[in-house]
């Protein structure tokens, strides 16, 4: 049997592959339309180490730290952040809401710490330093910023501001003292 198209006929086979054609085009549309905006963003830029002890590793904004594999006696999160004594966590400097140092005290230390800002948050693991009782320039991930032309992007970041802190804090086996 032959179909019709046009003033030319075709074959069953060529109208049966026009129509998984369409029906592919208009599978991928659908996905494309019903697809998280989160699937089509580029994952996050850790950025620079700066001053801290252990460099960054970007992860998902939503996070946790029970999901990243980490066996916290207790978490603390800090939002809004701010400089201020929250129970065993001191954050001893912020700036421009950009960079926070940290203090731990009470006998604790941080196994690891999330900042969240932007669209991800950057992980700040010291489990193999055995945790530590402080650190310093700890950011969440960054973006690249246009060079003058616009049109590529030069060597600077742009930081972005830090949503949340979340510290994954524990005593057992912890050379406290460290930094």
């Amino acid at each position: 049997m032959r179909a019709s198209i046009g003033d030319k006929t075709a074959s069953k086979r060529t109208m049966m592959g026009l129509r998984l054609i369409g029906l592919g085009l208009a599978t991928a549309a659908a996905v494309a339309v019903t697809a998280p905006a989160s699937a089509f963003v580029a994952a996050p830029n850790p950025g620079p180490q700066l001053g801290a002890d252990v460099p960054p590793t970007a992860v998902e904004g939503d996070a946790t730290f029970k999901r990243l594999g980490f066996k916290c006696e207790f978490t603390l999160e800090v939002k809004p952040v701010k400089k201020g004594q929250f129970g065993p966590v001191s954050v001893t400097k912020v700036v421009r809401g950009k960079l926070v140092d940290f203090r731990v005290e009470d006998g604790l230390a941080a196994e690891g710490v999330l900042v969240r800002g932007g669209l991800g948050a950057n992980l700040y693991d010291y489990r193999a330093m055995d945790g530590v009782t402080k650190d310093q320039d700890l950011h969440a991930p960054v973006v690249g910023v246009p060079a003058p032309d616009n049109k590529t992007f030069g060597p600077t970041v742009r930081f972005e501001k830090v949503r949340s802190v979340e510290f994954c804090l524990g005593s057992g086996g912890y050379r406290l003292g460290q930094a």
